[in-house]
């Protein structure tokens, strides 16, 4: 800038013209997501979000988890960074939920002929098989031995989000 002064015109220097630190503004997060596990880990639609900064404008915003997630509450962060280093931020919450029950697959019935009450009875083993867990035990609800008639025993397995899955043997 050249100034007049007392002396006659000179040449002033005011420095680099300073912009003030402006975060970027994370416009539309992505809502809550819950969903159903599919297995130990799940992939999850996030869905996208925009930013948009004062000097920078329109940004990419990008997530630091885009999963998959394994069962539970998982908090992604999404970012935008403008072109001064500067970063803007917003939450997404994740639910990924284990609701169903194990399916349980019990041994075939057995029949025997009683010739005197009661009587040991070899059950077989049933098989219990979970998304998120795998395999898993299932227990009888009673192992004999049995008075003469029919019998119901129940085969339970329980996962480890408590879900309950059960089948009948006659």
């Amino acid at each position: 800038y050249t100034v007049p002064t007392s002396r006659g015109t000179g040449d002033i220097d005011f420095g680099p013209a300073v912009v003030p630190a402006t975060i970027p503004t994370i416009t539309s997060a992505p809502v809550a997501v819950t969903v159903e596990a599919t297995g130990t880990m799940t992939a999850v639609v996030l869905g996208t979000a925009a930013a948009v900064d004062l000097v920078s404008g329109t940004l990419s915003a990008v997530p630091d988890d885009p999963g998959p997630f394994s069962v539970g509450t998982h908090t992604v962060t999404w970012s935008a960074t403008d072109g001064s280093g500067n970063t803007g931020t917003a939450g997404q919450q994740v639910i990924v939920q284990d609701t169903p029950p194990p399916q349980v697959t019990p041994p075939p019935d057995v029949a025997v002929a009683v010739t005197a009450a009661p009587v040991a009875v070899a059950l077989g083993n049933a098989t219990a098989t979970d998304l998120v867990d795998g395999t898993l035990p299932a227990a009888p609800s009673t192992s004999g031995p049995f008075d003469a008639g029919t019998h119901t025993v129940v085969w339970t397995a329980v996962d480890a989000h408590g879900n309950v899955g059960s089948a009948t043997q006659k």
